[in-house]
């Protein structure tokens, strides 16, 4: 039977969700050699680092299976050429980024049924994993392959214009939990159960997260994106995928406690409270705290139990505010605050000025609340505190060094 020769090209596509306002568009796939990208990078959503091409029949039949490594796709580019017998009708089906030749495919419904695996959740180096399909007819000889990324990007941004004045609400992390470990080449697709989720997913923190603390427009945060496999969950799920974002947060009832923050939850949606996140989708969501930016009471969306209450907001001086002494005595001074993780300063000019007219010397407590002073030569002196949120308050102790003859 005389053969003819095929050339293939890929295209890979994203499709625009409710949630995103860009019109959908094809892109050209293109081979990039440059630098791996690192395990807590973002993925290159373009990038080809190797493709499977399988060839079947009409009956289902495996007629060829091409796996096209690196370096022959840094060789040849984003085509390749087959040859196939003319006259009959072939279904070209490929996997892209999946980082090895997939095994044991004899029929198409093999490979239907295969999965794709991730080690870990933000396992990108090679670029997002993707799969298409095209059918040609028996005297077809081009043909272009549109891909879908077989993840989907979910961005977020903060909204604080209602938040309350006093209500300080900056984002350490954002991640994603229960999100798929494996997905299905060709869709639809979703976790496979409780084994085949990643229950602390794909991360954003510290720096990484810090977009969501600065601002593009008036109280409005900047984007920060995160991505998952396919997770069509449908309206009665057994495995939602949702995100966790960590919090340090102050207002003038409560605080972060050290090492913990609030916590705010919400599972991912297609709309409608059906729990689908589509492959090859974009979701953007904001989230606008209002007011306090907390829940009357503590539950699984907004999570308090990493804060803590203030008490009553005090600064007591100590031993008091007006304190006589003689050259050469040493005398204690400090601050009492409650409560006592805020921001607290003692004031060193005042005790510099003071040290360098003669009137003491001076050493600093190590939690920085309290002084202790050598008295030196007669003359007055003070000593200055203040304290932030929740006590804003300041208070100040005169020191008076008395003449020997005044014993």
């Amino acid at each position: 039977m005389k053969k003819r020769f095929l050339l293939l090209c890929l295209l890979a596509g994203t499709t625009a969700c409710r949630k995103d306002t860009d019109t959908a568009r094809q892109l050209d796939i293109r081979w990039d050699a440059g630098v791996l990208l690192t395990r807590s990078a973002s993925p290159d959503e373009e990038r080809i680092s190797d493709l499977n091409l399988f060839v079947f029949s009409e009956d289902g039949g495996l007629e060829d299976h091409l796996f096209l490594d690196a370096r022959t796709l840094a060789r040849t580019g984003s085509s390749c050429r087959i040859s196939l017998p003319q006259g009959l009708p072939y279904s070209l089906y490929a996997c892209v980024n999946f980082g090895y030749r997939i095994p044991g495919i004899s029929r198409r419904d093999d490979l239907l049924a295969y999965r794709y695996h991730m080690a870990y959740p933000d396992e990108y180096s090679r670029g997002i994993p993707m799969s298409g399909v095209a059918e040609i007819d028996g005297e077809t000889t081009f043909v272009t392959i549109p891909l879908e990324r077989m993840m989907s990007k979910v961005s977020v941004r903060i909204d604080r214009r209602a938040l309350a004045e006093d209500v300080r609400f900056s984002v350490r992390s954002m991640i994603l939990c229960n999100a798929p470990r494996s997905a299905a080449a060709f869709g639809p697709s979703k976790a496979a159960g409780s084994l085949d989720v990643f229950s602390r997913g794909f991360e954003r923190a510290g720096v990484q997260a810090d977009d969501l603390n600065r601002e593009i427009a008036a109280g409005i945060s900047r984007e920060v994106s995160v991505y998952m496999l396919e997770n069509l969950q449908g309206e009665t799920p057994q495995q939602p995928t949702y995100l966790e974002m960590a919090i340090e947060y102050q207002s003038g009832a409560y605080h972060s406690k050290p090492g913990e923050y609030l916590l705010y939850r919400f599972y991912l949606s297609d709309g409608d409270g059906v729990c689908d996140v589509q492959r090859n989708f974009h979701y953007r969501y904001t989230v606008r705290p209002e007011g306090n930016g907390l829940l009357t009471e503590d539950n699984w969306r907004v999570d308090r139990t990493g804060l803590a209450a203030y008490g009553p907001a005090t600064l007591t001086l100590h031993p008091a505010e007006y304190i006589e002494g003689m050259p050469g005595e040493e005398i204690h001074v400090w601050a009492e605050v409650n409560p006592p993780d805020g921001w607290f300063d003692i004031g060193r000019e005042e005790l510099e000025e003071d040290r360098i007219r003669g009137i003491y010397d001076y050493r600093i407590d190590e939690d920085g609340h309290g002084v202790r002073l050598t008295l030196r030569n007669p003359g007055t002196g003070i000593v200055y505190f203040e304290a932030g949120r929740p006590v804003s308050d300041a208070a100040m102790a005169v020191i008076v060094v008395n003449h020997e003859t005044e014993r």
